[in-house]
């Protein structure tokens, strides 16, 4: 027979659950009001292909890795679930619309890419970031209000989602800024705190100008080096070895060379010049790529040599 105190119990846990769903239906159906009203004649899915396949493997993974749920059931908890996915033909946007809903549009996929395909790197870095800032959008409730301080929380959620992947970092949130600098306040904000006092120095580009952005490193005999060669490879390696130091892990017995193994990012080389620490989710974070040419040589020297300088003076720091 059931104490009169464990019947509280069960009745309090009964009313929790009825209010639970009660709140997430409510949510579904705003979510489904907000989706009618951005398409009130409906919309056709994209043909699974070259381009959408993609896409959708990338949000898996970015899922899976900051252990999202996936489903298509009834969402209880929006900041641990989210609803698959969905890739829609003529549309020139990506969107969140709460109750774990988000809609990208194949365009946009060619905007973001700057062509009609797939075919480096930093384009499925630069998708991953843009899935990163609308699911964060969902995390966080913004479905009433995605502007303003929403979109800096938007994109600060984006660069934290990344960094659970092993190609994620500062260098990855700074390739899709360089191409698509479209919130250059939030962006700004995010990049002046990328920045550590005597070692990284960051500055952003214009939409006009985006080759404007530099990046600098400061040696322990006050030389500027900027890091930006004008590729998005040297920004994203100059944005990593920054993540690393902000890490405080920029260390020279961090550094190693591995085995290129990570299929779902297609880096140009069979090696990863990579950071470990056991402090990173996957234990290591890329730093580049290397493929047998020329310029490996001066991208092991440049990361070898930033480790010692950052190492012989965070010494003599600590020393002090």
């Amino acid at each position: 027979m059931l104490t009169p105190v464990r019947k509280i119990f069960i009745l309090t846990l009964a009313i929790a659950l009825v209010n639970s769903f009660a709140c997430a239906a409510s949510l579904e159906n705003h979510a489904a009001s907000l989706i009618k009203y951005r398409f009130p004649h409906g919309y056709e899915i994209a043909p699974l292909d070259d381009l959408t396949q993609p896409v959708y493997s990338l949000a898996n993974r970015l899922y899976q890795a900051n252990g999202i749920l996936v489903t298509d059931a009834l969402i209880t908890d929006y900041k641990k679930s989210t609803h698959p996915l969905v890739i829609i033909n003529d549309f020139n946007n990506a969107m969140a619309f709460g109750a774990g809903h988000i809609i990208i549009g194949t365009d946009y996929i060619k905007t973001l890419l700057g062509k009609n395909k797939f075919t480096n790197a930093f384009d499925y870095m630069t998708v991953e970031g843009t899935i990163s800032h609308e699911l964060t959008h969902n995390l966080k409730n913004h479905a009433n209000n995605m502007y303003g301080e929403n979109e800096l929380v938007a994109e600060r959620g984006a660069l934290e989602l990344m960094a659970k992947l092993p190609e994620g970092g500062y260098g990855s949130y700074l390739v899709r800024v360089h191409r698509r600098l479209n919130r250059p306040a939030e962006n700004n904000k995010i990049i002046k705190s990328m920045n550590t006092k005597g070692f990284i120095s960051i500055s952003l580009g214009t939409k006009t100008q985006p080759a404007a952005d530099t990046i600098y490193y400061y040696s322990a005999d006050g030389t500027k080096y900027n890091l930006n060669r004008g590729t998005e490879e040297s920004i994203y390696m100059a944005g990593q070895i920054a993540d690393c130091i902000a890490r405080g892990i920029m260390l020279p017995e961090n550094i190693a060379v591995i085995k290129n193994e990570l299929t779902e990012i297609p880096f140009a080389g069979d090696k990863l010049l990579v950071v470990k620490h056991n402090s990173l989710p996957n234990g290591y974070i890329i730093l580049t790529s290397l493929n047998g040419s020329a310029n490996d040589k001066e991208k092991l020297t440049l990361a070898a040599n930033i480790a010692r300088d950052y190492e012989k003076r965070t010494t003599l720091k600590n020393n002090k």
